[in-house]
């Protein structure tokens, strides 16, 4: 629980609250999650205990539902309210109708000294044209880390259901960098938030609890 709420039902909310993301669908292989869903009334589908991560999640959902775009929000993501979210895909739109190349979108925030040093979250290499080059969870000093929010073309969403896991990305354990060892165009989106929390860990509940009142979020 976080702040007297389930994390699930904290991400969720804040999706529905928003004006650009729509549908809303829980996608989870856990039993719990999906009862949990049902009795708050929320919109959930049961996938594979075969996905390995989020993408292969809603890269599984996607497969029955015929839109153009998908936007991925993680389930670790409770700071991230609707204006977070609309902010984003109103920008990440606008990049993929602008330039065509592009097969996802993610937002990318500077690095404060200790997440260099935290494996938990993935640094980024980003190019002159905002492009994602490389991902690591090691120490290093790229400047800026990646965050759980993607828009998904359709089709590039399909194909990395089916791509091979490399022995690279098992040592990072980050499938992130999957997209650039098959060649797939990850614009980045800036956004100033270095306090920005994801859920991994029991003791960053209490951190996400903080900011959460102190941001009234």
């Amino acid at each position: 629980m976080i702040d007297g709420k389930s994390m699930i039902s904290r991400v969720y909310d804040n999706a529905m609250a928003s004006k650009l993301a729509e549908p809303v669908v829980v996608a989870t292989d856990d039993e719990r999650i999906y009862d949990h869903c049902k009795e708050e009334g929320m919109n959930v589908v049961y996938t594979s205990s075969e996905c390995e991560n989020g993408s292969v999640r809603v890269a599984e959902v996607a497969e029955t539902m015929n839109e153009p775009y998908f936007f991925e929000l993680q389930g670790d993501q409770p700071l991230v309210n609707s204006a977070v979210i609309d902010e984003f895909l109103a920008k990440a739109r606008k990049e993929v109708v602008e330039d065509s190349r592009i097969d996802i979108v993610q937002p990318y925030a500077p690095v404060t000294p200790e997440m260099i040093q935290d494996k938990d979250v993935v640094k980024v290499v980003v190019s002159k044209s905002g492009k994602f080059l490389t991902f690591t969870r090691h120490p290093l000093e790229t400047g800026y880390r990646t965050l759980g929010l993607y828009l998904w073309k359709r089709e590039p969403l399909l194909k990395f259901n089916h791509m091979e896991i490399s022995e690279l990305e098992k040592a990072e354990t980050c499938h992130l960098v999957r997209f650039v060892l098959n060649d797939l165009v990850v614009q980045g989106i800036e956004i100033d938030d270095t306090n920005w929390i994801e859920a991994d860990r029991p003791e960053h509940i209490a951190q996400i609890e903080k900011i959460i009142k102190e941001k009234k979020v």
